[in-house]
């Protein structure tokens, strides 16, 4: 899926481009290694199927003693397979277990290739993981089964009772295959969904490799105790079951399934984010969504449209003396001065100021010696005077007196506008009102926001009296005014340091330093590329809602995480106890390593098809 953002050229945008490649490369050899793995595994599987039937003579003799349960599930097969075919039973026992051999050794060797040589790269690393207990396993049962089908005598005289458990090594490398091919087809299918997020990338994941790269040495050694108490003090025959519970032991402690839950939930989440119009950049930033305590949201382009008008203007009608000869200005001339300074500023406030002027059919003066004053204003110097607009702060500042203004600037103020001064040689002359109309979706985002438990605040530029009147509109409790570009990270710092992780959301050049700032950096809307390129979070919507979709699903994806982690870690801690031989004191039952295999793949089937539901989640606000 090729996810494609206007103007992509770098940055987080440009990003995707080069990530779209990288997927499809990854797809490409997840799909060749399929391949392979399912040839492997159907010809494993074909003839695990025919080393069993055929070992059925040898598994029936022991039906009434052995304490295996796979034995005991076979009997009623054994007895019809008797009936069916009673010249397999009536062969010699040990033709019978070097004809299993011959079978097995061939597909052993060609369809265990991978589990074998994952095997050896591990010891190479000096390092246990799953591949290293499924090729160890497998290669302990092939062993120990072609020592007692063709030397039975020479072990007997070592003094080790072995018996031909060829079902098992065939049974041990086909389950590893289709634990692996489980997750093969998983870095496949999930990347045709257009999850992004690496699965490496993120606490989650790493903590399951960490846990997975120390459980598979601690089973290594858990499995070679069981060994030697079974062979110590265990009933005979004590070498097939000490070799059966170290066998079992390490199939059943395969880390396949803790390896597969976090960075299945974490694609899939991330995949189905992209199809929902969220883009995630990586999977430690949806673990890190999902855990925030406030949300600031910047006012302009965020709350509001971010393409205010200008609603209304006042003028001061002064003597000729007191602006040296300038004559009393009307309504255009104060937009056509105020036009001729702010038509060189990059701001919302700028470019209202300078459509007002076209709608009016104004052309505004040449303009000299610009200075902006970021977040406050600019002056220039129109017509030979010069010419300031801004903030009632900023005027002050250069000296001007705005009290003829001072009441109209309240008021404006108090109806959510944002004032904005203009001066002639150090004269008040005009007041304009700037309205950014408060986008229809933002009262039900941030309800949903507070819902979900989260503080919200809303920061801005504006004064005091006119934020607390648009965060009454959208029902926001605490806000930031007069807060300067500059100061928005300090805003966010303050918050962090009460130890608050905290999520901003905002567009626009002047946000980026904020984004990258927060615990989660949230761009929304077709805001500037540095802002993009500073974001975790990239919603292709400029609707607030859709920033709630993307918190909403990094709770869902972090909960399903937690799920499958939780049930791979009580996977172990009951299979273990039970692969060692727990249930033999007291009921006389073993677990058999083809049915530790069958519930090791089964485990990989249900996380898996755990992350999947995510596909399935449905926001609060559908896009």
């Amino acid at each position: 899926m090729a996810l494609v953002l206007p103007h992509a050229h770098r940055g987080f945008r440009g990003a995707l481009t080069t990530e779209r490649h990288d997927t499809t490369r990854d797809d490409d050899r997840a799909v060749t290694e399929a391949g392979d793995l399912g040839r492997r595994a159907a010809v494993s599987g074909v003839v695990a199927l025919l080393v069993l039937v055929g070992s059925l003579p040898m598994l029936a003799s022991r039906a009434t003693g052995d304490a295996e349960l796979l034995v005991w599930l076979l009997a009623p097969v054994s007895r019809v397979a008797r009936d069916a075919m009673p010249w397999l039973f009536g062969l010699p026992v040990p033709s019978l277990k070097v004809g299993l051999f011959v079978l097995s050794l061939p597909a052993v060797l060609w369809a265990g290739r991978p589990l074998f040589a994952g095997a050896w790269r591990s010891v190479q690393r000096r390092e246990a993981d799953a591949m290293t207990l499924l090729g160890v396993g497998a290669a302990a049962a092939m062993l120990t089964s072609t020592g007692a089908a063709l030397a039975p005598g020479l072990l007997a005289r070592a003094g080790i009772v072995a018996d031909a458990a060829f079902e098992t090594a065939t049974g041990i490398v086909t389950l590893g295959l289709v634990a692996r091919l489980v997750e093969v087809r998983a870095l496949a299918r999930i990347g045709r969904i257009g999850a992004r997020a690496r699965a490496s990338e993120g606490p989650a994941p790493h903590f399951a490799e960490r846990l997975g790269g120390a459980l598979a040495p601690v089973a290594l050694g858990v499995a070679i105790a069981v060994f030697g108490l079974w062979l110590a003090v265990g009933p005979e025959p004590a070498g097939v079951f000490a070799t059966a519970g170290f066998v079992t032991v390490l199939v059943v402690t395969c880390p396949a399934a803790l390896g597969l839950g976090a960075p299945t939930a974490i694609r899939v989440g991330a995949g189905h984010g992209a199809e929902c119009g969220v883009f995630v950049k990586g999977g430690d930033s949806l673990e890190a969504a999902a855990a925030l305590h406030v949300v600031v949201l910047d006012k302009t382009g965020t709350v509001t449209e971010g393409k205010p008008i200008v609603s209304e203007v006042f003028t001061s009608w002064k003597t000729d003396d007191a602006l040296n000869g300038l004559a009393a200005l009307d309504e255009n001339a104060v937009i056509r001065y105020a036009a001729a300074v702010e038509r060189f500023a990059e701001h919302p406030l700028a470019a209202a100021v300078v459509r007002e002027a076209g709608s009016r059919e104004l052309t505004p003066p040449e303009a000299e010696a610009f200075e902006p004053r970021a977040g406050r204003g600019a002056s220039a110097v129109v017509e030979g005077r010069h010419v300031a607009v801004g903030s009632a702060a900023f005027l002050i500042e250069l000296g001007v007196d705005v009290g003829p203004f001072t009441d109209a600037v309240d008021t404006l103020a108090a109806k959510a506008r944002t004032p904005v001064l203009v001066a002639v040689d150090g004269a008040p002359v005009g007041l304009l009102g700037l309205y950014d109309p408060i986008k229809p979706s933002a009262v039900g985002a941030v309800r949903q926001l507070k819902k979900m438990g989260l503080a919200v605040v809303l920061l801005t530029a504006d004064v005091r009296k006119a934020a607390i009147a648009v965060a009454g509109e959208i029902g926001v409790d605490e806000v930031e005014s007069g807060i300067l570009p500059a100061g928005k990270v300090a805003v966010i710092r303050a918050l962090q340091r009460s130890g608050r992780r905290v999520a901003f959301v905002g567009d626009g050049v002047t946000d980026a330093p904020a984004l990258a700032a927060a615990d989660v950096g949230i761009a929304i809307g077709p805001g500037a590329d540095s802002a993009f390129g500073a974001a975790d979070l990239v919603l292709a919507s400029g609707d607030l809602r859709a920033a709630v979709t993307a918190l909403e699903l990094a709770r869902r994806t972090m909960r399903t995480v937690r799920q499958n982690l939780s049930w791979a870690l009580a996977y172990h801690a009951l299979g273990l106890p039970i692969a060692a031989g727990l249930l033999y004191p007291a009921f006389g039952v073993l677990l058999s390593p083809l049915i530790a295999g069958a519930a090791m793949v089964l485990s990989s089937f249900a996380v898996l098809a755990n992350s999947l539901r995510l596909g399935r989640f449905t926001p609060t606000f559908p896009t």
